[in-house]
């Protein structure tokens, strides 16, 4: 058992002495519970794979209209063309090369596709 970090009587404090936190504090756990349900729903009766495509789609579909209802000026402050290929050789593709005097079964390093060198530490 965790030792208590002494949160909760300062929570139980702010909850009394707002009237609107516990209601909305029950409101949000009805919803979360009500999505859990309905995505487990989903799985039952279509897939896993269905239902993913699902969720993907619904999040699609709500930054897109968060962008229409909420539009906000163009800012490139953040990277930039120029700047992206420079993350490129994080993207390489990897393959698992299992090194022959690694300590145990398991042990293993990565080579990249592109040199076929191995990393040993």
């Amino acid at each position: 058992m965790e030792r208590p970090s002494g949160e909760l009587l300062p929570a139980f404090a702010h909850a009394f002495a707002n009237a609107t936190v516990l209601p909305a504090i029950c409101v949000a756990a009805l919803f979360g519970y009500l999505s859990v349900s309905f995505i487990m729903l989903l799985i039952r009766h279509y897939g896993a794979s269905n239902t993913e495509i699902v969720k993907s789609t619904r999040k699609m579909i709500s930054i897109g209209a968060s962008m229409l209802l909420y539009p906000a000026p163009w800012n490139w402050s953040g990277p930039t063309v120029s700047s992206s290929p420079a993350c490129f050789p994080s993207f390489i593709p990897c393959e698992r090369v299992f090194v022959d005097d690694s300590p145990g079964f398991d042990e293993c390093t990565y080579a990249t596709l592109r040199t076929g060198s191995t990393a040993r530490g």
